[in-house]
């Protein structure tokens, strides 16, 4: 399955005034604390499975689906579409299809319990989710706030934002704080 970001959020979940005013700066750095702060949320994010704020994603299904499809994304806010990909696109109703919200991963699964067929024009499905806990700041849960500010300060104060290990990325606080919301792999 490939993810496809359609509409980036509108807003971060910690804004730039709260990142100055934890780092106790006077100057004017708006620009780099604007992209640490959106770095810090990219990372938790990809650590966790988990998106903060509202966006929406495709994901493309490249082959017959059998079954239920696992997506990627979580928490769902809307499913706004499935369609099937073809030299013409094929939109299906999403009123035929189930969505299991409040597991983890989120599934769907037609009513039916039988996915259309594809045929060899076409090239597999794609699902278009809204996911995230919420449009505004305080949607988002305050322990991934504090993770993505306490985060951008490290990157700010140490300057490793740039540094391309991981081990060194992400100090233990901000660890502790996404751990709850990190999916165990089996």
């Amino acid at each position: 399955m490939t993810s496809i970001l359609q509409s980036r959020p509108m807003v971060e979940p910690v804004a730039v005034d709260a990142l100055r005013d934890y780092l106790r700066l006077d100057d004017d750095e708006a620009a780099l604390l604007s992209s640490l702060i959106t770095s810090a949320r990219l990372m938790v994010e990809a650590q966790t499975g988990v998106r903060l704020i509202s966006q929406v994603w495709s994901q493309v299904i490249p082959y017959q689906p059998i079954g239920r499809l696992s997506l990627a994304h979580w928490p769902l806010l809307q499913l706004k579409g499935i369609s099937i990909l073809g030299e013409t696109i094929v939109k299906l109703s999403v009123d035929d299809f189930i969505v299991t919200k409040q597991t983890r991963p989120i599934q769907v699964f037609p009513k039916n319990g039988v996915w259309p067929n594809l045929r060899s024009s076409q090239y597999g499905i794609t699902v278009d989710v809204m996911v995230g806990f919420g449009a505004q700041k305080a949607d988002v849960p305050e322990d991934l706030q504090q993770a993505v500010l306490i985060l951008a300060a490290h990157w700010y104060e140490e300057n490793e934002w740039n540094d391309h290990s991981t081990a060194r990325s992400l100090p233990p606080q901000v660890l502790s704080l996404i751990q709850p919301y990190i999916l165990p792999r089996l």
